[in-house]
């Protein structure tokens, strides 16, 4: 029985830092995708708090603005073209969001930094 708890357990914690989210925008829309807590994250980071990584793939036929802030101060600010992904590092008080001004599609995922 503790096995399989152990099991359960570990597959729970893999699929939970390893899911993938998949947005879709609709045009002049800006979402804040990840930093200002519970209820507020349009996508969980579960390193939050720590430095990690967030992989944005777009898969919508329009371009995405990814923007990183801390606070109210414009960290980054950058295009992530169709079908084209990045990797984007994120300190451990920043926020993303994800600015687009026609219909799209994007996966984020979330890695740990190293």
């Amino acid at each position: 029985m503790k096995i399989l708890f152990t099991i359960s357990i570990a597959i729970l914690l893999f699929t939970a830092c390893s899911s993938d989210a998949i947005f879709q925008f609709d045009g002049s829309q800006s979402m804040l995708i990840t930093g200002k807590g519970p209820g507020q994250d349009g996508a969980i980071n579960p390193y939050y708090g720590q430095a990690s990584i967030a992989k944005v793939r777009n898969l919508g036929d329009n371009i995405l603005q990814v923007r990183v802030q801390e606070g109210k101060t414009l960290i980054e600010n950058m295009v992530v073209s169709p079908g084209e992904k990045k990797s984007i590092e994120l300190k451990e008080s920043y926020q993303m969001y994800v600015d687009t001004d026609a219909a799209t599609k994007a996966k984020i995922r979330f890695v740990e930094a190293d």
